[in-house]
């Protein structure tokens, strides 16, 4: 079977890596266009472009690959099937049409559920217990296809977006062999998804990881996680920009909350110093800051950034720079 593979990030690579370590025929890998980065804006191949050099499949890019110049590449190769996998490009209904099997999508999320981008941040963020992958039959509609294929996994308490995302690129990459195992041998069952069950996440910018602290401690707790490591929640200390990464619930019946917040009346966003921790008052009680940033800074833990960080009792973090 011949196999094209659309990918661009590390999530897809992991896929890509699953089909050649399977013996799959990747005939081609069509990856997005080198963009720059770094200081010098130099042009960075991305790492599905760069296992692909290394493993000697051609590689080639294109703006929009649903145009003239991508359909006449895809139309000479004839590929039995295309399998995308964070590409990033809307393929368009000539292009679904080329390869005999279609195209196959590994989707970050258990669809119907999370339509659409970010579905592993949403996931945490809105503090699911599980998540998985699904294995698609790509449509013109967005992640409507049918069902290939699904497996489950657990989301941690300590799972983060990046954490997750680990997890489920290597699940991905087992999926995706295992959907196209049943292809090959005439098993596959292409199972419709409940559209009234179907719900859709948006694309996280970075203001998006601006975090409101009038909210319940576990939502803040989720919200954190769930922007690590990107776009990552923040928030305003004066003019300062402090980025915030791991986070926990104050137990009330703790001795900190009793020592520290407990009959203080402290409003919603003021900061709580004590015993080498930070915390910040909740619609519910309070979070710790456990690890925290401050812009063009290192990453530090709560008690290393008191000391090199002029902050205290009383203050307030805020939505804005004040």
């Amino acid at each position: 079977m011949k196999i094209v593979f659309m990918g661009t990030s590390s999530f897809s690579l992991c896929s890509l890596k699953g089909l050649v370590e399977k013996g799959r025929n990747v005939v081609a890998v069509i990856t997005q266009p080198d963009k720059p980065c770094g200081r010098g804006l130099i042009d960075t191949n991305n790492p599905v472009k760069n296992y692909a050099v290394e493993k000697d499949i051609p590689v080639y890019q294109f703006k929009r690959v649903s145009d003239e110049e991508g359909i006449s590449l895809l139309e000479k190769i004839k590929p039995d099937l295309i399998v995308t996998s964070a590409y990033g490009q809307i393929l368009s209904e000539k292009l679904l049409c080329i390869p005999k099997f279609g195209v196959f999508n590994v989707h970050a999320s258990l669809l119907p559920k999370y339509r659409g981008a970010s579905p592993v941040n949403w996931a945490i963020i809105n503090g699911d217990k599980e998540s998985g992958v699904t294995i698609m039959r790509t449509v013109k509609e967005l992640d409507k296809g049918d069902i290939v294929y699904s497996e489950k996994t657990e989301i941690l308490p300590q799972d983060t977006a990046g954490s997750l995302f680990d997890k489920l690129a290597k699940l991905g990459a087992k999926c995706l062999n295992i959907a196209i195992d049943l292809l090959e041998n005439g098993k596959a069952v292409f199972v419709k998804q409940d559209d009234e069950k179907a719900t859709y996440c948006k694309q996280l910018k970075k203001e998006d990881g601006l975090i409101n602290f009038d909210d319940y401690s576990d939502n803040l707790v989720n919200f954190i996680r769930g922007t690590n490591p990107w776009p990552c929640a923040y928030t305003f200390h004066g003019k300062n920009t402090v980025k915030i990464y791991e986070a926990e619930k104050v137990d009330i019946n703790s001795d900190f909350y009793k020592k520290f917040i407990k009959d203080k009346n402290c409003s919603v966003s003021t900061v709580v110093c004590g015993d080498g921790k930070i915390a910040v008052i909740c619609k519910d009680g309070a979070v710790f800051l456990k690890l925290l940033q401050k812009q063009g800074k290192k990453v530090l833990s709560s008690s290393d950034f008191l000391n090199g960080y002029q902050i205290k009792s009383g203050e307030v973090f805020s939505n804005e720079i004040r």
